[in-house]
This record gives C-alpha cells, structure tokens and sequence, in this order.
C-alpha cells in the first residue's frame, strides 16, 4: 500500500491520477536493480492479489554491447511473462530517457525498447506504454551526457525525476490504464460528517473545506479559512493570499494558497484539531483522502507541499502527499490528484487528531506557488484484506 505519496515518484501521479478507481497500491523497487536484479526479487512482488502491475526497468542496464542488449531483451520478457500470468493487465513502459548516459549507450536503451514493444504486442494483456518524448527537451536529438533533457524534469543528476517530470512519467501510464478500465472518480460532493449510530461520515468537521469562518491569526496572510480550520504562518517572510478558484473538471472550486517571498523552509499551514468522535475506539480503521492540484508556479516554485494527518501528536500519521524536491515548471499541466491513504488501526492512547496542508514557497531561489485542495477527510473504513 502506498500512503506517503511522495510526488518525485511517478506512483503518486498514477495513484492520484485514477483516484477510487483501485483500492491500493504497492510499489516494489530496489535503487538501482537492473533487470537481473528484479528477477530474483519478482515473486515477492506478487504474493498477493494483483489487479494491474507496472514494469519500469532497464534503464540501469547501461548495456554497451549487443550482447548486453540481448541479456536485457531476454531478462525484460521473463519479467513481462512472469507479471502477465500473475495480473489480470501489465503495463510495460518504454525505458526512461538516462540523459547522464553516453549517447551510445541511450542508443541501446532504445534498441531494447523496440524489442520490447514487438513482444508486449504479442500478449493479449500486456500493454507498451511511452512517456519518452515527455521527458526529454522539444526537438532535442542529442541525449546522454547531460543533454536534452526536459527542463524541470530531472533533478541535478540528471538521472532522477523532479516533480514535474514524475508527472509526466506517471501520466502515459495513467492514460493507458483509464483505456483499460472505467475510472471511478473521488466522492468530491461528500459533506456529510459523522454520525455515530449510522456509522457514517467525515469524522472531521467541513471536509470540503467550503466557507470563510475559519480563524487567520497570522500576520503575512491575506483572505480567509474555511469554516472549522485555521490557518497559520511558519516563519516570517511568508506570504500567503487564499480564494476560492473553479475547478477546470467541473468540480467544487478549490480553496486555494498562493504563496510566495519565503525563507527557504517557511511555510503556512490549514489545520484542523479533532477529538476522536463517538464510535470510533481502539481497534477501528480509519483512513483519509484528499484532493489537491498544484494550479501554477514560477522560478523554483514550492519548496513545501504537505498533506498529512497525526494522532496524539505524532502517535499514527499519514502523510497523503509530500514532496522531497521543489515543485516547479507546472503552469496549465498539474493534474487533479485523489489520493487516499492505507487504513490504519487505532492504536491504545489515540483521543485526537490533526489534519494538516502545508505550503512554502522556495524562497532562496525567488519561486512562487499557487495550490489548491477541496477534500481532506478522514473517515473510518473497514479493515484491510490481503488477499
């Protein structure tokens, strides 16, 4: 299951891209394993149910030969058999651009994934899905050693992605997948709050985050809270101006912060303090979702965006969305995200919780971000099944 959807991977993206549409995920990766390396630990990854399995692999191969273009071949479709006889659809993407590469060796990358789309095509369930030509610069020829790159896609290595370019890599994957199934988009009308005899409802007040009544003590914040949340300056440099925008989808407008002038590591914070309600006691599960979208960015953007929850102080948490890198380069192309996290039971000692969206603005580097969220709920669930 996957509840720390951090956005420098292209799993948050796909999770949050198809929303309720499945019920969990799981990532499965070894930092640098090469395709020999995911043979060995590929059963693992199956051991329970799967519905849809992912294969991203190859690109730390570097194969300098044909030879070594013809291990990677065969390791690929023992890979690709192996996944189609466990899950009901396979999606195998095109080997990431590795613009620190040589040319030559980018150049067998691409040999390998000609191989491989031929062979996908032959599975009734198996699906060669690209994001190639997202990831590298418009009518750049020239890639490996650094060159070509999109920019705001790799991070400083040029190896790894930076937010915009997980989105990127997540989103053919996520295209593909809604060609395959209906996806079920998130509950975004759900105001009800709990009610303990039906057992039903938000357990935390005004989900949807509608109104204006909420408290703005801070200083360096103009507009106003949702009713029933606070909103509050870490730092002193922040600046913060909040408004209700309309939602492209057709969706409630989101409530939006748009921040800018920080400290690197200064931030503003919507929060919201509960007491465990009537109904709920150790032994439950509970869960939580949101629904955020990143509207535009400038410079080095978003040097925060958090969205989280914790019990007691820190007794359980769940952060539904982090990032590790700036969030930048997005204008008109975020996507919508719903992410829910994994249940979680209620330990011994839980009496409260916490809901929590935080937004700084990466100020060493002058950047600005507008984001928006118009669902953060937390609600009891039942409980997990492996199976």
């Amino acid at each position: 299951m996957i509840n720390d959807y951090n956005l420098t991977g292209f799993a948050a993206y796909i999770a949050g891209m198809l929303g309720d549409t499945f019920s969990s995920y799981e990532a499965c990766a070894i930092a640098g394993a090469t395709t020999g390396d995911i043979l060995k630990f590929l059963p693992q990854a199956f051991q329970l149910g799967t519905e849809v399995a992912v294969i991203t692999a190859g690109v730390n191969d570097l194969p300098t030969t044909s030879a070594a273009c013809v291990a990677t071949i065969a390791n690929l479709k023992s890979i690709i058999d192996f996944a189609a006889s466990k899950a009901r659809f396979v999606y195998v993407n095109e080997i990431f651009p590795d613009i620190l590469a040589t040319p030559a060796i980018v150049r067998n990358l691409a040999l390998v994934s000609e191989a491989i789309k031929k062979y996908c095509a032959t599975k009734k369930n198996v699906r060669f899905v690209s994001s190639f030509d997202k990831l590298i610069a418009p009518n750049a020829y020239v890639i490996g050693s650094g060159a070509g790159g999109r920019p705001g896609a790799y991070q400083a290595d040029n190896l790894h992605l930076k937010p915009f370019g997980a989105y990127w890599a997540g989103k053919g994957i996520a295209d593909a997948i809604a060609k395959d199934y209906a996806i079920e988009p998130g509950d975004r009308g759900t105001v009800a709050t709990w009610d303990s005899t039906l057992q039903l409802g938000s357990l935390n007040l005004n989900p949807t985050l509608r109104g204006t009544a909420g408290a703005v003590p801070g200083t360096g914040i103009t507009g106003t809270a949702p009713d029933s949340w606070s909103l509050n300056r870490a730092g002193s440099t922040q600046l913060c101006t909040t408004a209700f925008v309309a939602a492209a989808d057709g969706g409630i407008d989101f409530w939006t912060m748009d921040v800018s002038g920080a400290t690197a590591g200064d931030y503003n914070e919507l929060s919201q303090s509960v007491p465990l309600p009537a109904g709920v006691a150790v032994g439950d599960y509970v869960q939580f979702a949101c629904e955020t979208v990143v509207l535009t960015t400038s410079g080095a953007g978003l040097n925060i965006f958090n969205v989280y929850a914790v019990t007691n102080g820190n007794l359980q948490s769940a952060y539904l969305l982090q990032t590790s890198q700036n969030v930048a380069n997005f204008t008109t192309e975020a996507p919508v995200l719903h992410h829910r996290s994994e249940p979680m039971e209620i330990l011994p000692g839980v009496t409260s919780f916490a809901m929590r969206v935080r937004a700084g603005a990466a100020g060493a580097s002058a950047g600005t971000g507008k984001v928006g969220i118009r669902k953060f709920r937390f609600e009891k669930c039942a409980a997990p099944v492996y199976a």
